[in-house]
């Protein structure tokens, strides 16, 4: 599966560390990690996605989601947090649906199933 998709998403968790074990797994399974994308999206600002860009330093193809603070940069009003998760997803339109489930290193953030996601998460380890 790792060599079918172009990369994943960090959106929780320390992205430093996080970067660290997505190459040590990538490096594990004889994938160069610069031949990935990662991208963090985790309550970006721009600040911090040049910090992150400078941590990366061309070890993967990163890239940003910083929609919350590019959607109001109004100075003293706050940004909404909004975000559409996915719940449901097919690989084309004649295959069958299957669930989708969001697992997090922050509590709270886990979603979807909770069977699926306790499944999940005791197959990583957690």
């Amino acid at each position: 599966m790792a060599m079918m998709y172009r990369g994943l998403r960090v959106d929780s968790g320390k992205e430093e560390e996080q970067l660290e074990k997505i190459i040590a797994k990538y490096e594990s399974l004889g994938i160069n990690p610069a031949t990935k994308q990662v991208v963090y999206s985790n309550g970006l600002n721009i600040d911090r996605a040049i910090e992150l860009h400078k941590f990366t330093a061309g070890r993967m193809q990163d890239s940003y989601g910083i929609g919350t603070h590019l959607t109001c940069d109004i100075e003293n009003v706050k940004a909404m947090n909004i975000v559409v998760k996915l719940t449901k997803m097919r690989i084309t339109e004649l295959r069958e649906w299957h669930d989708c489930v969001k697992l997090s290193c922050d509590k709270g953030k886990t979603l979807g199933n909770p069977d699926k996601c306790r499944y999940l998460l005791s197959q990583i380890g957690e």
